[in-house]
């Protein structure tokens, strides 16, 4: 079973970079969740993640910036 959500970060403290404190819900884009697959298929990794994406302007391309296990 491979579920995902996808979300936006609203609000973080300190701005510039820290813990994200807000965020709203958005729908998946296939692209980046066809990618994100394929990597942990790869890698051979099961369990709770989260991973955390930059949408790049006027296109259809993500860049994956972080990947944490997660078991909360």
């Amino acid at each position: 079973i491979f579920l995902v959500r996808a979300s936006e970060k609203l609000l973080q403290q300190p701005v510039t970079i820290g813990v994200g404190l807000c965020f709203e819900s958005r729908p998946v884009h296939k692209k980046p969740l066809q990618q994100l697959k394929r990597l942990v298929t790869a890698l051979g990794y099961f369990g709770a993640f989260e991973v955390e994406f930059i949408h790049l302007k006027d296109s259809d391309d993500f860049l994956l910036i972080d990947f944490n296990s997660r078991f909360y």
